[in-house]
């Protein structure tokens, strides 16, 4: 799954699965 950078104070990247419909998150701090 690939990662998009985002422009936001507490989230780094997001990425999405459409062959499993998975939705990842990656926050700054470990949140």
């Amino acid at each position: 799954m690939n990662r998009v950078p985002v422009s936001s104070s507490n989230l780094a990247a997001i990425g999405y699965d459409p062959n499993t419909l998975t939705l990842e998150v990656e926050f700054l701090r470990g949140g």
